[in-house]
């Protein structure tokens, strides 16, 4: 099948790689590669955020986590240069909270930590395995994947109008926009959450650590071979994409609260990325006067941790002509 899949962010260029190994005929067009997509700013750990519903987000984040730790194998046996890696992560809250995480089905060595493992102040907390990719080597790798696989990419030279702009007898368009889904779509279900974070100059080896203190308020540092990611935030219905200089100070406040050991670290640059977050993640196919199309887009703060996953049921509606549940 003849097949365009609109925007070059990890769900678009994931999308593209499954369907292109399929045998199918793909070509991604976008008007932002991948380096200048949200993707390139994600700090890219699997974790289930900002994205419902939750049955669904379980589904697909269980099998993008079993796909991402094969490549991660891969790379450890020098298979594949992909940026992706094993980490264990540690998780903390003020508070213990009532029962397992929501997403403790989709992982199988989640256990209590140990008091010697919590940071001060810290009532409670657990660790697990999960990957992480390095977003300057797992974007490219992707795209060297879909060449490799016979698809192209095209950057348009503007922003699509419509999805009917890319439409053509025989051709299915699969739309993994982003938040460029809003006005092609007329979808006002679609919303930006900013978030800011910080790169750091790594200060030795450690592990990655998760404070959860609440909605919107998640703490985060991940030691990456290069650097660290401190974050974060996450700000709906906030499109402003300057850094904030006091948000930054927040962060490496709290950032400091969960790893100590980034006292002191020279900050390599600081960015921002819009999350295209809806209500829920909209996965379906629908037949249009100008062809079918198959929506993927709405991931929140979860587009690393589902983009296997959702690429497996995109490539099922592509093939079967089923409906999205």
């Amino acid at each position: 099948m003849e097949i365009v899949v609109v925007g070059a962010g990890v769900s678009g260029l994931t999308c593209a790689v499954t369907l292109a190994e399929a045998g199918h005929r793909v070509e991604v067009v976008a008007s932002e590669l991948s380096r200048d997509t949200v993707s390139a700013r994600a700090a890219a750990i699997w974790y289930p955020y900002l994205a419902e519903p939750r049955h669904r987000i379980l589904e697909w984040s269980r099998r993008t986590r079993e796909v991402l730790n094969e490549l991660a194998d891969q790379a450890v046996d020098g298979a594949a240069g992909c940026g992706v890696s094993r980490v264990r992560m540690l998780e903390v809250f003020d508070r213990r909270p009532e029962g397992d995480p929501w997403w403790r089905p989709a992982v199988e060595d989640l256990r209590p930590a140990r008091p010697d493992e919590l940071p001060e102040g810290a009532a409670y907390g657990h660790r697990v395995e999960v990957p992480l990719a390095d977003v300057t080597l797992y974007l490219p790798y992707l795209e060297e994947r879909l060449r490799r696989s016979g698809a192209t990419l095209r950057r348009l030279t503007a922003p699509l109008e419509s999805l009917a702009d890319v439409a053509a007898p025989g051709r299915l368009v699969v739309n993994c926009s982003g938040l460029g889904a809003g006005p092609m779509c007329d979808d006002d279900r679609l919303y930006p959450v900013r978030g800011q974070v910080a790169h750091i100059e790594p200060p030795g080896a450690g592990p990655a650590r998760v404070w959860d203190q609440g909605p919107g308020r998640l703490t985060y540092v991940l030691p990456r071979t290069r650097d660290w990611v401190l974050g974060g935030t996450a700000e709906a219905h906030r499109a402003d994409l300057e850094p904030q200089p006091e948000t930054t100070e927040a962060i490496l406040r709290r950032a400091r609260r969960l790893a100590p050991e980034v006292a002191g670290c020279v900050v390599r640059d600081v960015v921002v990325g819009l999350r295209p977050a809806r209500d829920q993640v909209r996965l379906e196919r629908q037949e249009t006067p100008c062809g079918p199309v198959v929506h993927d887009y709405g991931h929140g703060g979860a587009g690393f941790t589902l983009s296997w996953g959702c690429a497996e049921e995109v490539r099922l509606l592509v093939q079967e002509g089923s409906v999205g549940r």
